[in-house]
């Protein structure tokens, strides 16, 4: 999904909660973190902006932290630069969220990310 495009809301009975994936591994360092970090923080105002229940952050490298934002406080990050666990903290995440929420509630999943996975156990 581009910045400029508009999330399509089923209807507004349904609740949306948006789960951001970013990528804290060493090759982020720099301009890269900065750039995903800043479309973050768009990101993050469109959806409060645009109604969504909540918004989990969860930054990894060769693990992961999370980070809850239900009543829409201002964001934080903790970057980490270390290895690039990325295919262990998708399983991580997607299974904890669909344990999480209820069959009738949509969830939005967004990676940033700039590479190839270097450190996943699963």
């Amino acid at each position: 999904m581009r910045w400029s495009e508009e999330v399509s809301v089923p209807d507004k009975n349904t609740k949306i909660h948006k789960v951001v994936i970013l990528d804290c591994s060493g090759s982020m360092q720099g301009e890269k973190y900065n750039a995903a970090e800043q479309g973050v923080r768009e990101d993050y105002k469109l959806c409060q902006d645009q109604g969504f229940a909540d918004y989990l952050l969860v930054e990894f490298s060769s693990n992961y932290t999370e980070k809850f934002y239900k009543n829409w406080e201002p964001i934080t990050f903790n970057p980490r630069f270390n290895s690039t666990a990325l295919y262990s903290t998708i399983v991580g995440v997607l299974t904890k969220v669909s344990n999480q929420y209820s069959s009738d509630e949509k969830v939005l999943v967004q990676i940033f990310t700039d590479g190839q996975d270097t450190d996943s156990q699963r």
